[in-house]
């Protein structure tokens, strides 16, 4: 297992595998609602701190999780971060598209993109870093992911024709750029050597919150857990 860097396919797919069979209704299920989750934590004004978000990925379960011994869900929290970092870090290059992590379904008219999952995902992140009120060109991307993640939305998408369905979900990856821009900037702003934004959501070095019980559930210490 890499320790930086873009996950491969396999490791993407071991995250999609451990989260549909371990996760709860009341967590975060898969990986495309994962991928949206991180997102949103990622372009948060500020950084939400892995105590408060680590939790609402298993549901808030207070019985302990249900992984079958300590390596595979440690496997789990290190692709986790990992896949963090990479979103921040393309969220903040200038000219680098996103490619948010949608599934993909077929009917009996083909193949077609599910991203209802990702932008839940990324709604629930909104709601968790209590994003401010924004202006209304932001807003607008904010609800244009909304329109998907949400039962509101559910009606306006049915009334949509196909053309002006697929232009809304063209747009969703550049809503999310926006987003971010609008609270971090992009490399050329900011500091070149980091990408702007909250890093990897974690814990701040010597804020008591490292040595706490890992949200994970593990009973270790965060620092010598999932931050590890």
């Amino acid at each position: 297992m890499s320790q930086d860097g873009p996950l491969s396919d396999e490791e993407l797919t071991f995250m999609d595998d451990q989260l549909l069979e371990y996760g709860s209704e009341a967590g975060i299920l898969g990986l495309s609602e994962l991928d949206g989750f991180l997102t949103a934590l990622a372009s948060a004004p500020d950084l939400v701190p892995a105590s408060l978000w680590l939790p609402e990925l298993w549901g808030h379960r207070q019985e302990g999780l249900p992984w079958p011994g300590e390596t595979p869900l440690q496997d789990l929290m290190t692709l986790i971060f990992r896949h963090l970092n990479d979103i921040v870090d393309r969220l903040a290059r200038e000219n680098v598209e996103i490619q948010p992590i949608f599934q993909q379904a077929e009917d009996e008219q083909g193949d077609y993109l599910v991203v209802e999952d990702w932008c839940y995902g990324y709604l629930r992140g909104v709601d968790l870093g209590q994003w401010p009120t924004l202006p209304t060109q932001e807003q607008g991307h904010l609800d244009l992911i909304r329109l998907f993640g949400s039962e509101e939305g559910a009606e306006r998408i049915q009334a949509m024709s196909e053309e002006h369905y697929l232009l809304a979900v063209e747009d969703i990856a550049p809503a999310a750029v926006a987003l971010y821009r609008h609270f971090h900037g992009t490399r050329s702003t900011a500091n070149p050597e980091r990408p702007p934004g909250p890093g990897t959501a974690t814990a701040e070095p010597g804020s008591g919150e490292l040595d706490r019980p890992c949200p994970c559930g593990s009973g270790k210490p965060f620092r010598k857990c999932c931050l590890h």
